[in-house]
């Protein structure tokens, strides 16, 4: 490219020039470059709530699906072991919160006594779970609450269930 002022043996662009132009780059790279960490951020964000519910809901749900068909119910540890079994099943099944924030259910095999075995058996349920409680309430309503935390969001579902095989 040339380009002509006052003398024909003046080509290209001068330092000034380029400068200026190397400037209004850099800022208008930054300010993409700020848009587009924003945008990872709220992802990041949005992502981490999601996991956060989804971690509570498939745990509750597991639970309560079991519970319902439970026809017996123990709790333990002021609400955080869940203790049941299910009809034409020889297994003690318990749930609980790891330190490891890891909710599991542990299946034991029931003895001739009726008194658990050792453990053969252990499932993670949900990770990422901060809270977990049982409330055995009149009229054999069980209520479940499990909390999960992600990426500093934190999710608490709820449920009650009447478990219809309760002599």
């Amino acid at each position: 490219m040339s380009r002509q002022t006052g003398r024909e043996s003046d080509k290209g662009y001068s330092l000034v020039e380029l400068l200026a132009v190397t400037a209004v780059l850099a800022l208008v790279l930054s300010a993409v470059f700020m848009f587009h960490e924003n945008i990872l951020r709220a992802f990041a964000r949005d992502t981490s709530q999601v996991e956060a519910q989804q971690n509570a809901r498939v745990a509750l749900d597991f639970i309560t699906s079991d519970l319902h068909l439970a026809n017996w119910v123990e709790i333990r540890e002021g609400g955080s072991v869940l203790n049941y079994r299910l009809p034409g099943e020889n297994f003690q099944y318990t749930i609980l919160r790891r330190p490891d924030n890891a909710l599991i259910r542990e299946r034991r095999p029931l003895l001739q006594e009726g008194t658990p075995g050792p453990m053969d058996n252990t499932v993670m349920l949900a990770s990422h779970i901060t809270a977990f409680g049982v409330v055995l309430t009149g009229g054999a309503v069980v209520e479940v609450t499990v909390t999960a935390s992600f990426g500093g969001r934190q999710f608490t579902v709820e449920s009650t269930v009447s478990p219809r095989n309760l002599p």
